[in-house]
């Protein structure tokens, strides 16, 4: 009977014993399944790695990202071997042996590529926490990471877009410097934005001198703008306007004036061009007096080439009358 008894004990402990293994295990299974389920709906991609660089955790996002449709791909692998380039594994060993000493210089930010199942490369940036036992021995890490790829991507192009903009502009700005008319760019309140090398030579100043100031001052000493100025009347028009203009010292100076406009067809600013025409006018007068001298002198030769048939049958017939006098002839003076 204690026989039976004491057996009766041992196997109901036993049972008790399994039951209770049974209902932690359950309970262990829900809350891996309930943590599982956390991790999936995160945005970002989660993954848990041991010391040893195996995969033991990673969520839905991990798996899209990498091109896997079940995390069971992918738990239980290497790591480095398996998910990061060739040509930078090196690197990123040495990276995951700092973070496993517990240096946490590399904790905050880290950014490398990963392969994905059909080859392709995703860069990632991530963001690393060691875990640890209830000793504190370092057990691995878990990472979250960012595919940061498309950003990248963009920001190389926009890289190569500012370089290419900065050469252009360089480009644009040495050939708008090279022309030797007076270039501006004005504000509707006829500020200078912009001037040349031009402008800033014909006025003696340097170009910081003349940005912001109005160009009605700069240029003829007033305090409001001209009363016939084609830049006013371009951004009330917002079409190209042009003038000539004399200065005080008698130079004239040809002035066009062409609007730019904004999306909404809004003139926002005016391209105002100066050029001085003083000696092209003079050649243009002296040209003139010249075609009129050379038409004259065409006129002239023409009456006298005709003039001179008179004249010669005129003589002809006098040299025929003097052949048919006589030496004594009164008539022979004549």
């Amino acid at each position: 009977v204690v026989l039976f008894i004491t057996v009766v004990i041992t196997l109901s402990r036993a049972a008790k014993t399994i039951a209770q293994r049974e209902k932690t295990d359950k309970v262990l299974e829900e809350e891996k399944s309930r943590a599982q389920k956390y991790l999936d709906v995160a945005g970002v991609m989660l993954a848990v790695i041991d010391a040893d660089q195996k995969v033991t955790l990673i969520n839905k996002k991990g798996c899209e990202i990498l091109g896997y449709s079940d995390e069971n791909e992918i738990i239980g692998k290497n790591w480095v071997d398996n998910f990061i380039p060739e040509r930078i594994r090196a690197e990123v060993k040495t990276v995951f042996a700092k973070l496993i000493t517990g240096e946490d210089c590399l904790l905050e930010y880290y950014e490398n590529p990963v392969l994905t199942k059909d080859g392709n490369e995703r860069i990632i940036a991530w963001h690393n926490a060691i875990l640890r036992d209830e000793t504190g021995k370092i057990t691995g890490t878990l990472s979250s990471g960012e595919d940061i790829t498309e950003r990248k991507q963009g920001e190389t192009a926009l890289c190569e877009s500012e370089g290419k903009f900065k050469s252009l502009s360089q480009e644009f700005n040495a050939l708008l410097n090279a022309i030797p008319d007076t270039l501006l760019l004005l504000s509707p309140d006829m500020k200078v934005i912009w001037v040349n090398d031009g402008a800033a030579i014909g006025l003696g100043k340097s170009i910081s001198e003349l940005t912001g100031q109005s160009c009605y001052h700069l240029w003829h000493n007033r305090n409001a703008p001209c009363d016939v100025c084609p830049v006013k009347k371009s951004f009330r028009t917002g079409e190209m306007e042009n003038t000539i203009i004399s200065s005080p010292d008698g130079r004239l100076w040809d002035l066009r004036a062409v609007p730019i406009k904004d999306a909404e067809g809004k003139v926002i600013s005016v391209i105002e061009v100066t050029r001085d025409i003083t000696e092209h006018r003079k050649l243009e007068a002296q040209l003139q007096q010249s075609q009129k001298m050379e038409a004259v002198g065409t006129l002239t030769g023409g009456i006298a080439h005709d003039f001179n048939n008179i004249l010669t049958a005129i003589i002809g017939y006098c040299n025929i009358l003097k052949m048919k006098l006589q030496e004594n002839s009164p008539l022979m003076g004549y």
